[in-house]
């Protein structure tokens, strides 16, 4: 073999050994998944929209007749959105064992300018049982499945649950009320 030839192997063996030294090792092991535990006996769900939004404040409490609107106006909900407040915090929510990193808090919709703050109360409770900022909802592609990211208010770490709340905690409060017609036929 040539000189030239001699020396660009070597240089490149050496390349190679400063590569496997110098980098980082790869974790061997996830991120546990973190399980959110379920409100027993939800009776209010607070949603305080981004300041972007209006920043309004959406309560939902359960009476004897189900669930019901008592801010920013009071009223019957639609059957979609009661049923959505029935399983929202019903059972634990899981999520995914990823490391989301917190400097893409932005893109995932928990910035201050964007996350909205759901807060869900226990009956005859004044302390909220579970407190979250929620972000984007997003579709896993090899799958289908809807998740949302979300975070506890004055924490950094950021998960991916394994729930769809992401669009229903952003919908305008109009989007939770029966249209003129079928709130006539409610009260027929």
């Amino acid at each position: 073999m040539q000189k030239s030839t001699w020396i660009a192997v070597i240089a490149l063996a050496v390349l190679a050994g400063v590569f496997f030294v110098i980098r980082d090792e790869p974790s061997k092991t996830v991120e546990t998944p973190t399980r959110i535990e379920a409100v027993e006996k939800m009776s209010r769900v607070e949603i305080i929209q981004p300041k972007a939004a209006g920043g309004e404040l959406i309560v939902f409490e359960r009476g004897e007749a189900g669930w019901r609107m008592t801010r920013p106006v009071e009223g019957a909900l639609t059957s979609s959105a009661q049923n959505k407040l029935e399983g929202l915090f019903a059972k634990e929510i899981r999520t995914d064992d990823l490391r989301l990193s917190v400097k893409k808090a932005k893109e995932y919709g928990l910035d201050e300018a964007s996350a909205v703050k759901v807060a869900a109360y226990s009956a005859g409770s004044d302390t909220a049982a579970l407190e979250l900022e929620v972000g984007r909802e997003i579709r896993v592609e090899q799958t289908g499945v809807r998740r949302t990211y979300i975070r506890k208010p004055g924490k950094d770490r950021i998960y991916r649950a394994q729930v769809a709340l992401g669009d229903f905690v952003r919908n305008a409060p109009d989007k939770f009320r029966p249209k003129a017609k079928e709130a006539e036929q409610d009260v027929e």
